[in-house]
């Protein structure tokens, strides 16, 4: 029983991959011809259709020579998904071939586009065919079909075809005169005969072996486009059903930007009633090439607190002389609470209509005094473009993400810093901010004097009176700045005769007052560093090895009260000193 199973199992899978090499169809019954189009042809931004009938009707759609197609993993076709049109039932198209005239007829003869009776060799029968107008934001417009039909290869180079067209009518981009073509054209065919290409029709693309150039429309040099869609010994493809069908192709065309297009999509029998054809259009293929109106990048940008960002919106398609655009808000930002958007002379920009034209215009993107940035928080900016006022249907649409993060920003705190003898280490008190540069100065603005590093948040030093500093912070996009004070106390008292005993480094300084020589004492001795009360260095001793005592001529100082800063192996200290030479 489990062997059975397993074969059982086995074969399943066998005949399950069969199928799925075979298209699916579905019927529009019931769709409006409109509704139809949009879901299935037309692809993005660019592009806007109305006007949309089929078989000469906005009505709803009422008969199966219409639908949708999936080709469920056959290759084929080149095409996935999209939208099949037949002379017949759609179902007709469906694989495998294992029927060599394929016709299931709409009985009664359901649509015959007279509009192209001229273009057939005889009579027109069953068609199916659709009509919409379209108005494209820039010069292009284009789409992808395949065309197939039971009449290969039986029927090639006879006068007899069934007929296929896409019929573009509007005005000529290079003349600006109405006119209509074919746009179902084989590729790199224009010349002087066939000024607008050769069309793709039975006798135009084929296998070559009936293309006997006994009619004038009968070609065998373009087998390359062409699947043959039979096999020698008879054996069904699977995929689909017709005997033969054209590689997947592009119809394209040059069209006046904003300007209205009427397009003809039609297929017909021609001089019977049977061997079906149709054409595969695939889905949202549908489209004008995409406008360079928009967000100089897609990508998530961080803007920082409080500083401008900047940002830029260009309309580079010169066929455009003016437009509109809308910008629209996203995000857990606020506008106008977290941040706003400013134009180049820093002008609050009305964002519901902003007039765009060939010269490139820069924004700023700024977050404000007013933002709570205890989180980062994002901007969305939408932005929909208005490029022909006469279609307000038609627009464009780019996004663009932001972070707004405090990290811009910077926040100083005063502070003070209370020493004993002297102070030999200073810090700013940084609230936030990140990147920070800092600038210490004297309180009339030049740099700080008794500060080692006067462009560090923290520097050691060597401070003897108590003094204020002014310290200045700037965040790292450069744009935002605090300033602080920062008290430094020193709580020395009156200087006493004889000794100084220093506390942290366990050191002694005598004689005070020092007429010829001072004498430091101390475990471990490394360094001597002697400052002006101003907190000019005048000496700096450093030794290259411990010394437990170390004498310092006076020789060159001027009267006055001096700091000692002493660094030894446990630590640093720093006392003040009188020289009365």
């Amino acid at each position: 029983m489990k062997h059975f199973l397993t074969s059982l199992f086995a074969w399943a899978c066998i005949v399950s991959c069969l199928c799925a090499q075979n298209i699916t169809v579905a019927d529009a019954i019931g769709q409006s011809p409109t509704s139809f189009l949009k879901n299935n042809l037309v692809s993005g931004d660019g592009v806007y259709i109305f006007n949309v009938e089929y078989a000469g009707s906005a009505s709803d759609i009422g008969v199966r020579s219409i639908g949708t197609f999936d080709a469920n993993g056959y290759d084929g076709l080149g095409m996935e998904s999209g939208i099949i049109m037949t002379t017949g039932d759609i179902a007709g198209a469906v694989g495998p071939n294992d029927a060599s005239n394929m016709t299931m007829n709409l009985w009664p003869d359901v649509y015959r586009d007279v509009s192209i009776q001229e273009m057939a060799s005889h009579y027109i029968y069953n068609c199916s065919t659709l009509d919409f107008d379209f108005v494209c934001l820039n010069s292009n417009i284009s789409f992808n079909y395949c065309f197939g039909s039971e009449e290969y290869i039986e029927y090639c180079c006879q006068q007899v075809n069934d007929l296929f067209v896409f019929l573009l009518t509007g005005p000529d981009p290079q003349t600006g005169g109405e006119t209509t073509k074919n746009i179902a054209m084989i590729p790199n065919t224009v010349s002087e005969d066939h000024p607008n290409g050769i069309p793709v029709s039975v006798n135009t693309v084929n296998d070559g072996s009936h293309g006997n150039n006994t009619l004038n429309d009968c070609y065998s040099l373009y087998s390359d486009y062409f699947i043959h869609n039979e096999t020698d010994d008879e054996t069904p493809l699977e995929g689909v059903q017709y005997d033969g069908f054209t590689d997947k192709l592009v119809a394209r065309a040059s069209v006046v930007p904003c300007a209205v297009y009427h397009m003809h999509i039609s297929v017909c029998n021609v001089g019977d009633n049977a061997w079906d054809s149709g054409v595969f259009i695939e889905g949202s293929s549908f489209k004008a090439q995409r406008t360079e109106t928009g967000f100089s990048t897609t990508t998530v940008d961080t803007v920082s607190g409080h500083c401008p960002f900047e940002r830029s919106f260009s309309l580079e398609e010169e066929d455009f002389e003016t437009g509109i655009v809308h910008i629209k808000y996203g995000g857990t930002a606020l506008q106008g609470v977290d941040y706003d958007v400013f134009d180049e002379f820093g002008h609050p920009v009305d964002t519901n209509a902003i007039v765009v034209d060939n010269t490139p215009r820069i924004y700023y993107i700024k977050g404000l005094p007013t933002a709570d940035l205890s989180q980062n928080k994002t901007i969305e900016l939408y932005l929909e473009s208005q490029l022909c006022p006469d279609v307000p249907q038609l627009v464009i649409h780019d996004t663009q993400q932001y972070v707004l993060v405090r990290g811009g920003d910077v926040k100083l705190a005063d502070t003070t810093i209370r020493c004993g003898e002297s102070c030999f280490e200073v810090a700013a008190n940084l609230v936030y901010g990140d990147n920070v540069r800092y600038v210490w100065q004297n309180l009339d603005g030049t740099l700080a004097t008794g500060i080692d590093n006067p462009y560090a948040g923290k520097s050691s030093a060597m401070i003897f009176e108590s003094r204020d500093y002014r310290v200045i912070a700037t965040g790292g996009s450069g744009c935002n700045s605090d300033t602080a004070m920062v008290h430094v106390l020193i709580n020395a008292k009156d200087i006493p005769v004889g000794v100084l005993e220093l506390d942290e480094a366990a050191a002694r300084v005598y004689p005070n007052p020092a007429i010829d020589r001072i004498n430091i004492e101390a475990e471990g001795l490394e360094r001597v560093e002697v400052f002006s009360v101003e907190g000019r260095k005048v000496m700096d001793h450093v030794y290259s090895q411990a010394h437990g005592t170390v004498t310092l001529s006076t020789e060159g100082l001027e009267n006055g009260t001096y700091g000692i800063r002493v660094t030894t192996a446990t630590g640093r200290s720093g006392a003040k000193v009188m020289v009365n030479r």
